[in-house]
């Protein structure tokens, strides 16, 4: 998928979301309940042209995020274990050259 058809998937998908009632929705009444142990997994979708800053700064507070009430060590106060997934497997080229 090209970043363009990415892109304007996200914004169609956004539209929809926005423009249902929250009631009809199947997560509106749902509480989304973190494990008690174990690292909640995130994906950063990256593509050939990815803006550094549309996964630099959300991996960056993921990244950041502690609770102390998962444990006594630095591991199990950091809840998340992040990744970046892609189309394919050969290295692509960001903004600014990275």
């Amino acid at each position: 998928m090209k970043r363009r058809e990415f892109i304007n998937n996200t914004a169609c998908f956004g539209v929809v979301v926005a423009t249902t009632p929250l009631n009809s929705l199947a997560f509106a009444n749902n509480k989304l309940t973190p494990p008690a142990k174990g690292k909640i997994p995130v994906a950063f979708a990256l593509s050939e042209g990815a803006t550094v800053i549309d996964f630099a700064g959300p991996w960056e507070v993921f990244q950041d995020v502690m609770v102390t009430s998962r444990g006594a060590s630095m591991d199990e106060q950091m809840p998340f274990q992040l990744y970046t997934v892609s189309e394919t497997t050969e290295p692509i080229t960001g903004s600014g050259g990275l």
